[in-house]
């Protein structure tokens, strides 16, 4: 057999396995766990974290996958008990497309995105910023 031959019957088998591991490597990354958080309990835990150190923002590590026309009113029990009964409010029309959502007393989902959740409470009322990684306190 030639060398010229032998290289490319090489070349075959490696494009072969390499098409394989390729394959295989989508089939795994394929089935991997989304990488988004519920946002109910991650507006909960960035109530409970900035409740627990008020005056200082609490921040989502994570985005929360918000779903069109799932509204998030701030009288939900998880919500208040996350900050012993004080007030709730939602903000997100400083940092994302008003087309997305709107805040006040209740978040309400107008298209389905994903963004981080920031919070800020004060001795009576708390905050919930939907859309930017850092909050601020006022």
């Amino acid at each position: 057999m030639k060398g010229q031959a032998f290289d490319t019957f090489k070349l075959l088998i490696a494009a072969v396995v390499a098409i394989a591991i390729l394959g295989i490597l989508l089939n795994i990354l394929s089935n991997m766990p989304n990488l988004t958080a519920n946002p109910t309990n991650t507006i909960k835990t960035a109530l409970s974290d900035a409740y627990q150190s008020q005056g200082i923002p609490s921040m989502s590590s994570s985005k929360a996958a918000f779903k069109k026309n799932i509204n998030f009113p701030s009288t939900n029990e998880l919500f208040l008990n996350a900050v012993g009964g004080n007030g709730i409010s939602f903000d997100c029309s400083a940092y994302l497309k008003p087309d997305l959502c709107e805040g006040g007393s209740t978040l309400m989902i107008k298209r389905d995105f994903q963004a981080y959740v920031s919070a800020c409470c004060s001795s009576s009322d708390c905050k919930v910023i939907v859309g930017n990684e850092t909050a601020t306190c006022p």
